[in-house]
């Protein structure tokens, strides 16, 4: 099975590490697993059988008592960076598949509705309510289609600069300039650093060095890696966490941060302190948050020629659900919970299914398609693929596959 280039995030460049290095990274068992690897020699660890979730087995030097850390977690091992994901292609080809009237569309590929802004580069167009700022030549939509639908395409607002304030996020305080904006956007200076605020989320973009200034003198810290989260406390004195791919910080509250481009926190009493180079994205909420705003920040947004409808509807529970690519006659998404909890999927297709195939790191597993309804069980732990086929309707099923969306 083909994983590379319909995983999202795509980690399987991880598998080529060193043993050592692999061992410290938690979750890299799923890894192993989906590139067919079952044993992993580490000179210097003992013999054990390396858990992760009580579900993915790898044995390390030959098995042994069970452990879901085979090393101290390496708080610093996004040095090798995933690539983004483009699913416009294949929604294009779907809709052809599909037939009927397209039309120029935005369509959200995720299984939520995001939480950070979506970008359109060198765009004045975009999603009803976007806002298009003329000073770098970017459209910013705040309101995206539900999962899996399309929303036509207007010509944005116009933004000026207006007052200078400063923001909050859920009780950190963040060291930027902020000038009003339409519609309730903020755009947001810092140096080299530029972005926009809305509604308890942020994205900025460029060399940023930020201070967040934060109510609590110790931290409760969950990191993202490949196949789950780790979580730990920080006490009093600075402590550095970096480069990973997101983090979540908190104590009672939280925000949630990510980067495409791996990004460094340093935390103390009162403060933390943030650097990145490229982009980051910043949201109100805990550690299931992480990595959806990974996985927001690996895609780039333009529209495509789609059906007014879209295509079904997604609704996901703890877990990421993503579409990925269009293969023969099957819609592919990419399935990934690295929470500690399982998750479950809710799939409503544009046309009636007839089988979905799950592919993880135990194999593959069928699961039962009624009518156009799926749904999939995302274990904890879990990255993979479902590949869910459709049935070619006749004229009579499309019209009334369309009179039931249209419900």
């Amino acid at each position: 099975m083909k994983y590379s280039g319909l995983l999202a995030p795509d980690w399987t460049g991880y598998t080529s590490l060193e043993a050592m290095d692999l061992a410290r990274i938690p979750g890299a068992q799923q890894l192993l697993l989906l590139a067919g690897r079952r044993e992993l020699q580490a000179r210097g660890l003992p013999g054990l059988d390396w858990s992760c979730c009580g579900i993915y087995r790898v044995r390390v030097n030959g098995g042994g008592l069970e452990a879901e850390l085979a090393a101290e977690p390496d708080t610093g091992y996004y040095r090798e960076p995933v690539q983004g994901f483009d699913p416009w292609s294949g929604l294009e080809e779907l809709a052809e598949w599909l037939g009927g009237e397209l039309a120029e569309r935005i369509v959200n590929p995720f299984s939520w509705n995001p939480l950070t802004p979506a970008i359109l580069r060198g765009l004045d167009m975009g999603p009803p309510g976007c806002i298009y700022y003329a000073d770098w030549d970017v459209s910013l939509a705040f309101k995206l289609p539900p999962p899996m639908r399309a929303s036509r395409i207007v010509k944005c607002s116009r933004s000026r600069r207006g007052e200078t304030t400063s923001i909050d996020v859920n009780g950190f305080h963040i060291d930027v300039r902020a000038h009003r904006m339409a519609g309730g956007i903020y755009g947001l200076e810092h140096g080299d650093c530029h972005g926009y605020f809305y509604q308890g989320a942020l994205y900025l973009e460029g060399e940023c060095a930020l201070e967040l200034r934060s109510p609590y003198y110790d931290h409760k810290v969950t990191i993202l890696y490949p196949g789950s989260l780790y979580t730990t406390r920080i006490i009093g004195s600075p402590h550095t966490i970096g480069p990973v791919p997101a983090v979540s910080v908190g104590l009672w509250r939280g925000i949630s941060l990510a980067s495409r481009h791996g990004l460094t926190i340093t935390i103390g009493k009162g403060r933390v302190g943030v650097d990145v180079r490229g982009s980051l994205r910043i949201a109100a909420s805990g550690p299931k948050a992480t990595y959806r705003l990974l996985l927001e920040d690996l895609l780039d947004w333009r529209p495509i020629k789609a059906p007014e409808d879209g295509y079904g509807n997604t609704r996901s529970s703890g877990s990421a659900f993503t579409f990925t690519g269009w293969v023969e006659d099957s819609m592919v998404f990419s399935a990934y919970n690295p929470s500690p909890e399982p998750g479950v999927v809710d799939v409503r297709l544009p046309m009636n299914g007839s089988e979905c195939l799950i592919e993880g790191p135990l194999g593959s597993d069928r699961i039962p398609v009624d009518g156009d309804f799926v749904r999939v069980p995302v274990p904890a732990g879990f990255i993979g693929l479902a590949y869910i086929r459709l049935r070619k309707s006749r004229l009579l099923d499309r019209i009334r596959m369309g009179r039931l969306r249209s419900r």
